[in-house]
Formats: structure tokens, sequence, C-alpha cells
């Protein structure tokens, strides 16, 4: 099994995502309704579509709304602080909420953190059968030029998204800066706080394997060894229905509107040729929690343990890389300072 396609329904009422108020242009342009003039308007997401009478429109759920909603009961508010504390850090990357979600940490001298989520999630597209009004409204207290506001509207609905759990992308947490996606300090995995960290956090589900992995030949991937850790079969299910249940869960709130999952079916990928997302045959459907919680998950490793020619070979390419790099760095301080010495020499020849 190499990944989980996933279709899902959301139902809702009102409006949850709201998008920039330069949206009138594109109405406008493509002549889908009368725009008001007045600025004070909210507008409602949505997607654009060509029809015979020329331009429509659905409105969505962008996916990063989706996302928010999907992961808001596993987290609490975190800052770029987090990184501050090593501690703190290394069981936050390494939480399901973590691993699953993804995250980018900056640091202006190092290369900082991040990890690509195993999930990609579409927008949530209105099925068509509703249709969006602009309403006007008044604030109270005193009358000024934003008293009166527009907001647009919609009633029940019911939303199609898609998506994809990448169990390749779920299974190895990269602590190697090689190619700019070091998701753990390497320091955590060699002290061997982040096998306690993991014990803490998962109990007897994790046993990974820390050290260099390559990809398996028959992935068309890269084939230089990166260090990480490789979590083990069973905590990769364990994770991978934990996105499953935050998904089933999903709950989107915004003032008087709501939308929320209703339905959700799954088709494990054995065979990226035969196995599609508009295939109809495959398909497990989701009624409850317990029917994750029944799932069997194989997922198979793409990842092999490094020799000792690939780890040469790593080490090899970082010897050049760290030359080239010197080398690029004493180029341009010798061509700064030749630049230098012809201004000085210029000043002094004109006084």
């Amino acid at each position: 099994m190499k990944t989980i396609l996933i279709k899902g329904i959301m139902k809702g009422c009102g409006v949850v995502n709201f998008d920039d108020n330069s949206q009138k242009f594109a109405l406008n342009k493509l002549g889908i309704k009368d725009i008001i003039g007045d600025d004070n308007v909210k507008y409602a997401k949505k997607v654009f579509f060509k029809t015979d009478n020329g331009y429509d429109y659905r409105v969505k759920i962008s996916g990063d709304c989706i996302r928010k909603g999907i992961f808001s009961n596993s987290v609490e508010n975190v800052n770029p602080m987090v990184v501050k504390n090593e501690i703190v850090a290394c069981n936050y990357f390494l939480s399901p909420v973590g691993i699953c979600r993804g995250y980018l940490y900056t640091n202006r001298d190092e290369s900082g953190y991040k990890r690509k989520s195993p999930l990609t999630i579409t927008d949530a597209i209105e099925n068509g059968n509703a249709k969006s009004e602009l309403e006007i409204g008044t604030t109270s207290g005193d009358r000024n030029s934003t008293s009166m506001f527009y907001t647009e509207k919609i009633g029940e609905a019911e939303y199609n998204f898609k998506g994809i759990i990448d169990l390749k992308q779920l299974m190895f947490i990269v602590a190697d800066p090689l190619f700019d996606r070091m998701a753990i300090n390497p320091d955590w995995l060699t002290t061997g706080v982040a096998e306690k960290v993991m014990k803490n956090l998962y109990g007897d589900k994790s046993s990974p394997r820390i050290g260099y992995f390559t990809a398996s030949s028959k992935y068309l991937t890269n084939s230089i060894a990166e260090f990480g850790m490789l979590l083990n079969e069973e905590l990769v299910a364990h994770l991978a229905k934990y996105i499953l249940a935050n998904i089933m869960k999903c709950s989107i709130k915004r003032n008087n509107a709501y939308a929320s999952v209703k339905s959700l079916k799954i088709k494990f990928v054995e065979n990226i040729i035969n196995d599609k997302m508009d295939d109809e045959e495959g398909w497990i459907t989701i009624n409850d929690l317990n029917d994750i919680a029944n799932l069997e998950i194989h997922a198979d490793c793409p990842y092999k343990e490094a020799t000792e020619k690939d780890i040469e070979l790593l080490n090899s390419l970082k010897n050049d890389y760290n030359d080239a790099i010197s080398t690029m760095k004493e180029e341009k301080k010798k061509q700064k300072e030749e630049k230098a010495r012809k201004r000085k020499e210029k000043k002094e020849s004109e006084s």
C-alpha cells in the first residue's frame, strides 16, 4: 500500500470561508452578477467556470481552511518560540499533529525545520444545488462610511472534496539538511532524546529505526542517503488512522455559519496504474470512527538502509559542496576587496 485516496462530502449552512474584497473585479469582468461599488463587502471564496451562457461560480471552502479544521482540535496555538526550547520543539515535531500536519520554522542563523504534510486536501466545492446572495447589514453606534456593509450568504449546502495520504512521506522523518527538508535536529536522534519522546507519545506502537536510508530502486527518487528516523509499520498505520479520524471529525465554525464532514470514502492504492481517484471500484465507506479503527493498513516501505558505499558517496558530495561554497565565498570576498581598492585609488587620483 503506497497511498490512501479520500473522497468526502461536507454539509453546512452559511459561509465559513471569505475571500478578499478584490473578488468584485473578477465578478465584474466575467459578467456574473451586478457589483456593489462599496468596498465594505465580504465575498465568499469561489471557483469560477465557463458555461454555454458565459461564466458561473460555485462557493467553496479552501483546502487550507479545511486543513485548519482537521487539526484544530489537536493543537493549541503554536508560535515560532516553540523552537527556542529543544524539549518542547522535539515533543511538538514528533507529536501526531507535528508529523501529520507538517510545519515550517525558519531561522536567520540556521536552516530551520520544515516538514511537508503527508496529507493533500483539495478545496471543497459546493455541489451546485445552492446559490449565494449579498445581504445588507448595519453596525450599531454612530453612523459613518462603514456603518452599512454587505455580506455574502448561502443557505444549506453540500461540498465535495478529495484528498491523498502519502504513506511514503508519512513514514520518514528527515534529520538531514542535505535536501533542505530537515524536519528534526539530528542531535535528538544521536543522543536518544527522540526515541524517549516517541516512546512517551506512542508507547509500544513506536519502534523506529534511526540511521541513513535511501529509496528502493523501484521508486523513481534520489539515491542519495539521508539521515533520519524511519517509522515502523504499526506506527504508520496508527498515524494514518489519526488523519482519517480527524477528517471525519472536521467541523468548521464561523459566527453564524458552519460546515462539517458528512460522509467519507477511502481507497487503498496498491497499484498506482489501476487504483485511481476517478475509478468507482475499491472504495470503502467510512460511517464512524469504529470503521477507521478496524481498518487494516499495511504500508509498503520504499526505503532501505544505506550501505557504507552510499554513506561514503554522501560524505563525498557534502565535502565537495562545502568546498565549493568556501571557494565561492572566498571569490566574493576578493571581488569586494578589489572593488574597494579601485574606489580608493579613483578617489585618491581625483583629489
